[in-house]
């Protein structure tokens, strides 16, 4: 599992650069509102809402992904992950840049700096995304923005029997698909081009 090497020193200069090409305005991260109810986002993509039936704020639902995606790494900030001014840093920022443009990894905005969920990293230090959640990430991607995505992952869904689906991407990924497949279906109305997931397939 890759671990941060000390304190954040990350170019600023590369840093503003990636939220500019991003066209992130910090601290205004949308939240979605989400109630519970026939026909709500929460009965269409079946994400299981609060008990009190109010959207949570966006401080509870960072704090919520953070314990959620703890025990797959966490939730790190690209300048975490990128943490110097050395060659080897800018490299790595940059293609950690590259993946969050093109959606290939999941990234958010959050006071001023992009977040990344860690369970879409291979369990090495060279950061490389799991080429085996790319299907599952193109099935979401036309559904969600990039902090509705990682939501998605770690809130507890109906259709995975109340599970996370962050939870169960290693051992237990072609069920998380079926549940993308299904909502991919339920949002547009078309199946997905996509060759469904084969069986017993995982992200290791």
């Amino acid at each position: 599992m890759f671990q941060p090497e000390g304190p954040r020193s990350i170019n600023m200069k590369a840093r503003d650069s990636l939220i500019d090409q991003l066209q992130w305005t910090p601290q205004t991260v949308a939240v979605p509102h989400r109630v519970d109810g026939q026909g709500s986002p929460d009965a269409v993509h079946g994400v299981v809402t609060d008990p009190s039936g109010m959207p949570s704020s966006t401080e509870y639902r960072l704090a919520e992904m953070r314990m959620a995606f703890a025990a797959s790494g966490g939730l790190l900030t690209v300048g975490e992950l990128a943490n110097g001014n050395d060659p080897v840093s800018q490299a790595r920022f940059a293609q950690i840049a590259k993946g969050i443009s093109t959606r290939e990894i999941i990234g958010f905005m959050w006071q001023s700096e992009p977040w990344v969920p860690m369970f879409q990293f291979e369990a090495q230090s060279r950061l490389l995304p799991r080429r085996a959640l790319q299907p599952l990430f193109q099935l979401l991607v036309p559904l969600y923005d990039a902090w509705e995505m990682a939501n998605w992952f770690a809130r507890p869904n109906q259709w995975l029997s109340g599970l996370r689906p962050v939870d169960q991407c290693t051992n237990h990924l072609e069920a998380v698909l079926d549940v993308a497949h299904l909502e991919y279906f339920i949002a547009t109305g078309q199946a997905s081009q996509q060759d469904p997931p084969a069986p017993h397939s995982t992200c290791n």
